[in-house]
């Protein structure tokens, strides 16, 4: 092949690549130019779609086969049809069921009917619905290619329309019906003064004709005063009419006095309304007129009348006041102002309920509520309580009365010195009776503690907020106790229970001698400085304020109860809420008569309780020498039988024998003599004549030598003994009842304790029975130990407990209620305690020097 054609083929290969470029590029044109085209037609269905849902009209197109080809949303809610009618396309099913709804069904079909077979045909018309709806119809053919291919139905929802109109309509035959038949005058004014309208109820009412009334400026029917009334009105108007005032809206109420055409005048009352009228073009005033001339001549005589009302009311010499339905105040008078302390304003502020005493309120309340209903179905006086402004009580009597308007006018009378002067004389005639009835009423009572209680609760009756404390004193031993309390409220009592931590109710306690000296006195006496004065240096001043401040005290007052120079019982006075006492006449009387009883009564109880106590310690002793004798008659009838059988056989007994029989001898006497000997020792105690000398004294050395008498009886059973006492203890006792106290104790455990045993005597052990100026003293043996039935009858003079120690050592059985009445004697306590196999511990409570 030649270059030549080689060439030629490369140009046209060359050629051949340009022309698939240039296709290639129109191709992608063409794709291009369809795809905005197609975007664009799909846009425009967009944009119609949304223009067709967003019509107000509900749309249906139905083709001229009768197939749904398009509606919109508006269209299936304003009809209703259920979407598997209108998804079926078929014209006939939603006529079918379009027709239900209709009042006139048939008139719908035969015009459906009338457009069908009339193509190109349009038309306007009103359904009517059966449930009150009201569609405005119109129907236009649809036309393709200059034929009609179908119908475009458009249904429009005209209901509040049509009701707007038809209310319009009525609305304006009712208010010309109203204007022309009512008595009241309505009419249209403009600006200059000229009437626009005026009903002919203005003849009825004046006395001139509607034409005569129209011809003549509105100023021309007034009196001179009323006329320059209008004449101002009409220029206010104007003048903000041209200062671009808004003046729709404005509503006014006039009274003036028009003339009649008789000559005469007469009251009306005149009321307008400005609006801008679209017919006129311009702001025009309607108004209506009303004759009030009775009722202006009435608030003429009312208004007289409230002069005169206004003048009785303000000058009464009673308190008065109007109350609203609210139980708020419209009215007071000075009267009442000075009678409250309010001034007339700050009644005017405030409800009445304010004023009046709690515990009355809800009966006043109760009898307004019940005059609603009946007026006389409640008093029309009745007696109350009122607190004034400074807080001051008062007694007031209320006179009330239901006015027309349900307010109430209501009159006081300040009652509170006669009401003071009742409550006194009820108070007086109350403590007389109290006085004369109380003798024979205590008499009655069996104990002095019902008396304590007696006095207690009849004070308190008569002293309201005043707690009454009644204590019983022990003169001899500056004592007193707590007796009885009344006149306090359970919410108090817990109060003081908190603050003090105990219940001071039957508490025993030391009496102050101040308190000693202002009972002995006989005369009410004041605290002065109260809680602190009373209680002296047991309470610092600042506690006592805090106390009194917390229970709410106020005065404290107390007074004895004295019978023939005998200082029996006293009571005190805590008063609140500001009471003081000042009944002492009353007081010392009740006390006076309460002393004499109360004395019989405790001498009557205290023989009751020594017959008593008489009769059992006689019953004991007679049981006790019972026990005695028959101890005695023990060693009596050894010592008969050794003797009998000295003198019989003397001649036969051998030496070691007689020296047997005559140490059985020696100990049968020994233990006599000892029985004869802690006999007589408590005989001598119980009749008194056993001298008595408590001293201080150093008590290790006392118990050292109780210690060194028995020593030599421990030995023999070598028991250990131990002076456990501090050396520097001293105590307050009689110096030989102590050492037989001792010697009794310590014989005893050592008596009853076994070979090898051990014996402790020691002090101030810490226990329950020992008060705060009292030691414990105790002996501690680890001997045999002593049952729970025997170790309570140990101290009882009518048991017998007499049992051999564990060598069959003798017992008195007496050695034990020495040392009880020695102790006694000294103003302590003697208990044990033990346990079987373990031993016995003695305790006994001295006074520490």
């Amino acid at each position: 092949m030649n270059i030549t054609k080689i060439e030629e083929l490369q140009k046209e290969i060359e050629f051949l690549k340009k022309e698939n470029e240039s296709l290639k590029y129109s191709f992608q044109e063409d794709i291009k130019q369809h795809i905005q085209t197609e975007e664009a037609l799909q846009k425009l269905l967009s944009l119609t779609d949304a223009a067709f849902e967003s019509i107000h009209s509900g749309i249906l197109v139905i083709d001229n086969e009768g197939k749904v080809l398009k509606y919109n949303s508006r269209f299936s809610e304003m009809w209703c049809i259920p979407e598997d009618i209108l998804n079926s396309g078929e014209d006939k099913l939603l006529l079918d069921y379009a027709v239900q709804k209709l009042a006139d069904p048939q008139e719908f079909i035969s015009k459906v009917e009338e457009l069908y077979n009339t193509p190109d045909a349009e038309s306007y018309d009103i359904l009517y619905f059966t449930d009150g709806l009201i569609f405005e119809r119109i129907s236009k053919p649809m036309y393709s290619q200059g034929e009609p291919k179908g119908r475009v139905w458009s249904f429009f929802d005209i209901t509040e329309r049509k009701r707007t109109e038809d209310a319009l309509i009525r609305s304006q035959y009712l208010y010309r019906l109203l204007a022309d038949n009512i008595s009241d005058i309505i009419w249209i004014l403009d600006f200059s003064g000229k009437y626009l309208y005026i009903s002919p109820s203005v003849e009825r009412l004046s006395g001139f004709t509607v034409e005569e009334v129209m011809t003549n400026p509105v100023i021309n029917f007034y009196t001179p005063g009323s006329q320059q009334i209008v004449a101002e009105h009409l220029m206010k108007f104007n003048q903000l009419l041209t200062q671009n005032v808004p003046l729709v809206g404005v509503n006014e109420v006039f009274q003036l006095e028009a003339l009649r055409k008789d000559g005469s005048s007469i009251w009306i009352e005149v009321r307008e309304s400005i609006i801008y009228s679209e017919h006129e073009k311009q702001h025009i005033i309607v108004g209506s007129t009303i004759n009030i001339n009775d009722r202006k001549k009435k608030e003429e005589m009312l208004s007289e009348r409230e002069e005169y009302f206004r003048a009785i009311f303000e000058n009464s010499s009673s308190s008065m006041l109007i109350v609203e339905t609210d139980t708020s105040v419209s009215m007071a008078n000075e009267e009442l102002c000075r009678l409250s302390g309010y001034s007339k304003q700050e009644m005017k502020e405030m409800s009445w309920t304010q004023v009046v005493h709690p515990e009355d309120l809800e009966r006043m309340m109760d009898y307004n509520k019940k005059r609603l209903i009946d007026p006389y179905s409640v008093p029309d006086k009745y007696e109350a309580r009122m607190f004034t402004k400074f807080g001051e009580l008062r007694y007031v009597l209320l006179s009330t009365s239901l006015l027309s308007n349900y307010k109430l006018i209501v009159s006081l009378v300040d009652i509170t010195e006669r009401k003071r002067m009742e409550e006194a004389l009820k108070d007086s005639e109350g403590k007389l009776k109290l006085l004369s009835s109380m003798a024979s009423e205590m008499l009655n009572l069996h104990d002095p503690d019902s008396i304590y209680k007696y006095i207690a609760d009849n004070l308190s009756k008569q002293l309201l907020d005043t707690i009454i404390l009644c204590i019983s004193i022990d003169e001899p031993n500056k004592i007193t106790t707590f007796e009885s309390v009344a006149g306090i409220s359970n919410n108090l009592l817990k109060k003081v229970l908190s603050i003090t931590g105990f219940n001071p109710v039957g508490k025993t306690y030391k009496l102050i001698p101040s308190h000693y000296e202002y009972f002995n006195s006989g005369n009410l006496y004041e605290y002065i400085g109260g809680l602190a004065g009373y209680s002296g240096p047991e309470f610092p001043n600042i506690a006592a304020k805090a106390i009194e401040k917390l229970i709410g005290l106020h005065k404290i007052y107390s007074i004895g109860i004295k019978k023939e120079n005998k200082l029996l019982a006293a009571i005190h006075f805590f008063t609140f809420n500001k009471k003081e006492i000042h009944e002492t006449n009353f007081i010392e009387a009740f006390i006076k008569q309460a002393g004499t009883i109360l004395q019989k009564k405790l001498s009557e109880n205290a023989l009751i309780l020594n017959e008593i106590k008489l009769k059992e310690i006689n019953s004991q002793k007679d049981k006790f020498f019972s026990i005695i004798a028959h101890d005695i008659k023990g060693p009596f009838t050894g010592f008969l039988g050794l003797t009998k059988v000295i003198s019989e056989e003397f001649n036969e007994l051998t030496m070691s024998e007689l020296q047997e029989i005559s140490l059985n001898l020696h100990e049968s006497a020994n233990n006599l003599y000892k029985l004869l000997e802690n006999l007589l020792e408590w005989s001598r105690m119980q009749r008194g004549v056993t001298a008595f000398n408590p001293d201080s004294l150093l008590l290790h050395s006392l118990v050292y030598q109780n210690i060194n008498i028995v020593h030599e009886f421990a030995k023999q059973k070598e028991i250990t003994l131990f002076n456990l006492i501090p050396d520097n203890l001293y105590v307050t006792a009689d110096i030989p009842m102590l050492n037989t106290v001792f010697r009794n104790l310590i014989s005893n455990a050592i008596k009853f304790t076994p070979r090898a045993g051990k014996i402790e005597i020691g002090a101030n052990i810490k226990s329950s029975k020992a008060s705060e100026d009292k030691i414990i003293i105790y002996v501690k043996d680890n001997g045999i130990g002593i049952d729970e039935n025997t170790i309570d009858k140990l101290f009882q003079i009518d048991q017998k407990i007499s049992r051999p120690g564990t060598e069959n050592e003798p017992s008195t059985g007496l050695g034990l209620l020495l040392c009880k009445e020695f102790i006694e004697k000294h103003g302590g306590n003697i208990w044990a305690e033990s346990k079987e196999g373990k031993g016995t511990t003695f305790y006994f409570t001295l006074a520490e020097n």
